[in-house]
């Protein structure tokens, strides 16, 4: 059976039947073996890799398989491992992966022919063809970059990518907008009036971050997808939700697909650099529709035991303050440098809320600016990424647990001078001792071999480096 499907100005044919963007039902396998879960966004600090070592200890301090509670689920993949065989709480402070965990836990199921169909109706809606028509001149402005840039003329594609958040060109003079793009974005805002998509949810995705972290195509899909998504209710919408989200993390415009950052089109002195049109091109040139076909397929496609899951989103202290469940055993993976998880995944958070938020302003020299990644004002600041709060906050996580009775699996990434990371907040020792203050045993289990990708700033890339990954086994 096959179907037409129009992508980004073309009619692809995609067969449900063999294309491989529809996969099979996944679900647990043979002989006690988990299937590995779909990971749906791109995540620092992942524990993918590491998920059968988990598993074992969790099975070890709770052979009973009680109910597990994730405390900082992030993008699911222990929730989504652990609970094809024992129940689950994922707990986390961001919408984004509330959303996400919804999806992994408790997709709902559609057919290939059922996806297809609902993204054919919302690419013919009138929404989608109003804000097509209002972003069009800055599309095709563009294509006019991209093809200059072809012919060894980067300066236009540079100040694209410096300065082409629709958003931040109307509420700011900063930057040094060519004035091709000033009138490609006067032109934009001048339609996105008269269809009146100016001041709405509806547009926010292209007006931010459309130039920026994505082609203006690119952007405008996503908002048309959006609205779809955004038409459920329950966990009919965090599925369809969730495949947005991994959409957007797969297209994005920058290195190692998170959203700390967009890309530096120039070098030090100022000059464009010469790789800038292939990574742009990379990136820009990929299809939102089956990015999302793709991602939801895999959502849906999963079969999981029904064992009472749940999904909270909220600050893990109120988890553990008023626990409505009993938990056998919980699992947490804090953050453990300066670094703010919020910073990387802000853009993913403003599409789970699907509102118009306050951005973060800056001062440099003086002059005031909105901030270059174009953060949430409101964005979530972690106190286990703050030294002189962290060893509280572990206090307080130690102390909580414990109240409850219950087992502790604290992951844990050691730090090494030569590998270019950030140092840990809080040291290995530090958190044994802490431990220790409230549980009777606490043990030390390596993990070699484990490879996790980090974002060097000293190098604007990421590299991947082999840690010894530790376990921190707490016994009440």
């Amino acid at each position: 059976m096959a179907k037409q499907l129009e992508l980004d100005g073309g009619v692809a044919s995609l067969d449900l039947d063999e294309c491989s963007i529809f996969p099979k039902a996944a679900g647990a396998t043979a002989a006690g073996r988990l299937a590995p879960p779909f990971r749906p966004i791109h995540y620092l600090g992942s524990k993918q890799r590491l998920l059968p070592e988990i598993r074992a200890v969790i099975d070890e301090l709770d052979p009973a398989g009680g109910r597990l509670c994730d405390l900082f689920s992030g993008s699911g993949s222990v929730a989504g491992y652990i609970g094809q065989e024992r129940p689950v709480t994922a707990i986390d402070v961001q919408e984004y992966a509330r959303v996400v965990c919804s999806a992994l836990l408790r997709p709902v199921h559609f057919s290939p022919g059922d996806l297809v169909k609902a993204v054919e109706e919302v690419q013919a809606s009138a929404e989608a063809k109003a804000l097509n028509w209002a972003f069009q001149p800055l599309i095709n402005y563009e294509v006019r970059c991209c093809g200059d840039a072809e012919e060894g003329n980067l300066e236009g594609l540079c100040d694209l990518l410096e300065n082409g958040s629709l958003f931040v060109s109307s509420v700011s003079s900063q930057g040094t907008q060519r004035p091709e793009l000033r009138e490609a974005c006067f032109a934009s805002r001048k339609r996105l009036d008269e269809v009146g998509l100016s001041g709405s949810v509806s547009s926010v995705i292209s007006q931010y971050y459309g130039g920026v972290y994505f082609s203006y195509q690119q952007a405008v899909d996503l908002d048309v997808l959006a609205s779809m998504a955004h038409t459920h209710y329950g966990e009919k919408r965090d599925t369809l939700l969730a495949a947005l989200l991994s959409a957007a993390s797969n297209i994005v415009n920058t290195v190692g697909k998170q959203f700390a950052q967009p890309l530096r089109p120039r070098d030090v002195q100022g000059k464009p650099k010469a790789s800038i049109l292939k990574k742009a091109n990379s990136d820009r040139a990929r299809s939102v529709w089956r990015e999302y076909l793709a991602a939801a397929s895999k959502i849906s496609a999963r079969r999981m035991p029904d064992l009472g899951h749940s999904v909270l989103r909220g600050d893990y202290t109120e988890a553990l303050s008023r626990p409505s469940e009993s938990f056998g055993v919980v699992y947490a993976d804090p953050p453990y440098t300066r670094d703010h998880y919020s910073r990387f995944y802000h853009v993913l958070e403003t599409i789970a809320l699907r509102d118009r938020p306050e951005i973060v302003s800056i001062t440099r020299n003086g002059l005031k600016r909105l901030s270059r990644g174009i953060y949430r004002a409101e964005r979530y600041q972690s106190p286990f990424c703050i030294r002189s709060a962290a060893p509280d906050a572990f206090h307080n996580l130690f102390g909580r647990v414990g109240e409850l009775g219950a087992p502790l699996v604290l992951s844990y990434s050691p730090h090494e001078k030569e590998d270019g990371t950030h140092p840990r907040v809080v040291s290995l020792s530090s958190l044994v001792d802490l431990a220790g203050q409230h549980f009777r045993d606490v043990e030390v289990r390596d993990v070699s071999g484990v490879t996790h990708s980090y974002l060097n700033h000293s190098r604007r890339r990421l590299e991947l480096r082999k840690s010894a990954e530790v376990l921190i086994l707490c016994r009440p």
